[in-house]
């Protein structure tokens, strides 16, 4: 979003299509949002929701463990979308989803143990 706000505010000024589209431009803006938003959803309901009962049932909960299984789903996350698009050359935007999985495991793991 770094890039992509201030891409779809100077789209705003100068159309990069040669005519003003509000929509593309919050569209544009958005999006990465929009995306972060839905992978981090579904890989905490079909992944951490579980996880998080297995090491309950199992005694095995610790802020290591979290962040562990946090960390190793939000790089197999990235690299799967990234195999899924044939971007070879976006393998260093694994570090994101680790840093992300490692990130939402630690917010997890604090709010249940607060």
């Amino acid at each position: 979003m770094i890039v992509t706000v201030p891409l779809a505010a100077v789209n705003l000024i100068w159309p990069l299509t040669g005519h003003l589209d509000i929509f593309g431009s919050i569209y544009l803006a958005t999006l990465p949002l929009l995306m972060a938003f839905g992978l981090v959803f579904l890989s905490s309901v079909f992944v951490g929701l579980p996880a998080a009962a297995i090491l309950k049932l199992l005694s095995a909960e610790s802020a290591i463990t979290y962040q562990s299984i946090g960390a190793t789903v939000g790089f197999l996350v990235t690299l799967i979308g990234l195999l899924a698009i044939d971007a070879t050359a976006g393998f260093w935007m694994c570090i994101l989803g680790v840093l992300a999985g490692g990130v939402t495991a630690r917010t997890w793991w604090r709010s249940a143990h607060a």
